[in-house]
């Protein structure tokens, strides 16, 4: 389970890991030592919003910004959110490969791996980039009484095809109130060079609710 895809993902998770320790810090453009398929455009920066743990709940997310704009960066417009469909894409370069189409697609799955503050939990995800190559991996869900042990072989790698004018990625989650869970998203390159993220499909592999609400 060690594919490239596999071994961006654990990059980018280490990365983000590492920005969120240093929340203050206003500038994130960092991260795209990482993602090193993907730049911002000229005068546009990457910030951090995260979880406040106010009233009902929260969650975190990127965003960018432009230079000298006076916009609350709590508030700001280009969040890194699930739904609707990420406005932050125009404010980004792809490189037109499968490695860009995957490294757009962490980006868009961010807010499920950042820090979330109680309802905000209900996005919660955990990615398989480290597995071995045989056996079973512990997942410990809300409310469980002993931890599930999935077989490797159950979980596929991340996988993405080229397909005309957009790469299809294709990689398996888990969620406390979904399951083990198959995501599929078609990214799409226009042809101004920017790209656009179509509406997401899911295949659960294996139902799972863990009986509880935040």
């Amino acid at each position: 389970m060690t594919n490239a895809y596999n071994k961006k993902g654990s990059q980018f998770f280490k990365a983000i890991k590492k920005l969120v320790k240093n929340e203050q810090k206003e500038n994130c453009d960092v991260l795209f030592k990482t993602l090193d398929r993907i730049s911002l455009k000229e005068g546009v920066h990457l910030g951090l919003k995260v979880a406040v743990h106010e009233g009902m709940g929260d969650e975190s997310s990127f965003y960018t910004f432009k230079e000298n704009d006076d916009t609350n960066k709590d508030m700001a417009p280009h969040l890194f959110t699930l739904e609707p469909i990420p406005s932050f894409l125009p404010d980004l370069k792809v490189e037109k490969t499968e490695m860009g189409a995957w490294q757009v697609y962490l980006l868009y799955m961010s807010p499920t791996v950042l820090p979330w503050f109680w309802h905000g939990g209900y996005i919660k995800r955990e990615y398989f980039f480290n597995l071995p190559d045989a056996g079973k991996t512990k997942i410990e869900p809300f409310h469980a009484e002993s931890p599930l042990m999935i077989p490797i072989n159950e979980i596929p790698e991340p996988t993405i095809t080229a397909e005309d004018d957009k790469f299809i990625v294709s990689c398996t989650y888990w969620n406390d109130w979904e399951g083990l869970v198959r995501e599929t998203v078609s990214i799409k390159f226009l042809k101004s060079g920017d790209v656009k993220i179509l509406k997401p499909h899911f295949k659960v592999l294996r139902a799972y609710d863990c009986g509880i609400c935040f």
